[in-house]
């Protein structure tokens, strides 16, 4: 059974104080007359979730009082109702405190109600994460944070959705006997079907980095319009699909954030998409975002099925599948609410969910901390787009080896079309036999091969004579931080990520295709 919020009076008089116990007392609060100068509210205030109310008559003591409150804790809420004899407000001082509010007098009962009542709200949604958080590590300790039986059954059938039509492509190419507009048609539809598994996979990566803390951030000063530009691109498709009007409100002035822009981008697109997804056809989707005390505020709000009110305090708990009414209707895994939330976690912010009920509609916010103008443009730096690099004419020989016969031959088509000279190779041994006779420039080797590994493999062609200045590219399924680490360590000179695309081959061939030409000209 929940306990109700304890609520702080802190006035200079009982009559005061009494005053507003009446005018509050309907609120769902253990209402408790403080007295600033004895210290038995220390202990509600270290304990128990509760509200601070601080009546302002004298600007010095109530500025004193709140940072004797604050020097017992970082986080309750400080509201300060203001009298009306009192000179103004000093907010500068005040607000500088953190986590303050205020109220000026004379203000009527109803308006008094409301704001104290959203505080309380705000206390308990906050003690109810925590709640959450405790019994998320409780959980892991245990070992119960694992997926469930039901989650393995939805991953099969998230996994099938886009092999059933993958599958009946096939058939119909085979049937086609190669007509071109057929065979076109059906490419399209695999290239839909294939990114939609890549996505799949990524997110379940994801999820095994966040939870494991092995997430590896490249944070760098990052405009916040780009980053909301690059979701709301990934996510319009799945939004005009549905029927949606969408709406997008940035500020006028541009934030800048110290973030790792792909990862927050991730974290806005799941946000996005799950409003597209719970939302009936032809609905309304919002995003805002603005500044707020040092922070970038992103609001994505729904005109959708809504959240129920019990179901709000473990929406971010992984493998979840009852999160949402209609869940399971909509498909999905149950993990990027999480996701979302480590993320954000990661990056210092905070995601938050509310909604008025079953059909009422949601609105997902998210608070990210501003980078610091000190900082801003100078030591972190973005990244340069794929678009800026310079494409080259250099090309290469390759050795490609895996022991998947299809994915060796089929990377080996795709470079061989873009102009490369191309040896494929299914084993380890083989790759030595045919590097001695091919003398590959670049060599792109599978990491998990039976036998000779990939990283076996490797540390024998850098211990062969004539290959000191042979490129080795990993090729992995598992893209986690400790595989790139191993195969640093084994020699490799870059990785790359299973399903591979023929963009990043070409990106990376380009960027040592410059290194050879910048080497030469020298």
């Amino acid at each position: 059974m929940e306990h109700p919020v304890s609520l702080l009076i802190f006035a200079p008089d009982l009559v005061s104080g009494l005053a507003l116990e009446v005018t509050l007392e309907q609120l769902d609060a253990h209402i408790v007359q403080a007295n600033a100068a004895q210290g038995s509210w220390v202990d509600i205030v270290c304990g128990d979730p509760c509200l601070a109310l601080v009546v302002m008559r004298n600007q010095a003591e109530a500025l004193d009082l709140a940072s004797r409150i604050r020097t017992h804790s970082s986080t309750i809420p400080i509201l300060f109702v203001v009298e009306a004899g009192c000179a103004s407000f000093p907010a500068e001082e005040a607000y500088g405190l953190g986590n303050v509010d205020h109220i000026v007098q004379p203000v009527s009962a109803n308006v008094l109600n409301a704001k104290v009542s959203m505080l309380l709200h705000m206390v308990k949604s906050s003690e109810a994460a925590h709640r959450l958080e405790r019994e998320r590590q409780h959980a892991a300790e245990t070992g119960r944070d694992r997926p469930s039986p039901e989650f393995l059954a939805t991953l099969a059938h998230e996994l099938r959705n886009p092999l059933a039509p993958i599958r009946s492509g096939l058939g119909v190419i085979q049937l086609s006997k190669g007509n071109p507009e057929v065979v076109e048609k059906i490419r399209e539809m695999m290239e839909r079907q294939v990114s939609h598994l890549v996505r799949l996979i990524d997110d379940l990566q994801d999820v095994a980095r966040v939870t494991g803390k092995r997430l590896d951030l490249k944070k760098a000063s990052v405009s916040l319009n780009d980053i909301i530009q690059d979701a709301v691109g990934a996510s319009t498709p799945a939004i005009e699909a549905a029927g949606h009007v969408f709406t997008v409100n940035l500020p006028s002035a541009p934030l800048t954030l110290n973030a790792d822009r792909a990862k927050i981008a991730l974290a806005l697109q799941h946000v996005l998409i799950n409003a597209a997804r719970y939302t009936p056809a032809g609905g309304s989707i919002r995003l805002a975002a603005c500044h707020d005390h040092g922070h970038a505020v992103i609001s994505v709000t729904d005109n959708g099925v809504g959240i129920s009110e019990e179901k709000l305090p473990s929406l971010y708990e992984m493998f979840n599948q009852a999160s949402r009414t209609g869940m399971r209707a909509q498909g999905g895994l149950g993990i990027g609410l999480p996701l979302i939330h480590r993320l954000i976690q990661l990056h210092e912010g905070s995601v938050t969910a509310s909604s008025a009920g079953t059909g009422m509609g949601t609105t997902f916010t998210i608070r990210l901390p501003l980078a610091e103008q000190a900082n801003a443009g100078s030591s972190a730096q973005p990244a340069p787009s794929p678009s800026a690099i310079r494409p080259v004419s250099r090309r290469f020989k390759l050795l490609v080896v895996d022991d998947n016969l299809d994915a060796a031959d089929s990377l080996s088509d795709l470079l061989e079309l873009d102009g490369h000279t191309i040896r494929a190779a299914y084993s380890g041994s083989e790759a030595l036999r045919i590097a001695q006779e091919f003398q590959p420039e670049v060599a792109i080797l599978d990491l998990d091969m039976p036998g000779m590994n990939g990283y076996e493999t490797a540390r024998s062609l850098r211990a062969q004579p004539g290959f000191e200045g042979l490129v080795l590219v990993a090729l992995t399924g598992w893209g986690t931080e400790k595989s790139r680490d191993q195969a640093k360590k084994a020699g490799f000179d870059h990785h790359l990520t299973k399903p591979v695309e023929l963009a990043s081959v070409d990106l990376l061939l380009s960027e040592l295709g410059r290194l050879t030409e910048s080497t030469a000209q020298s």
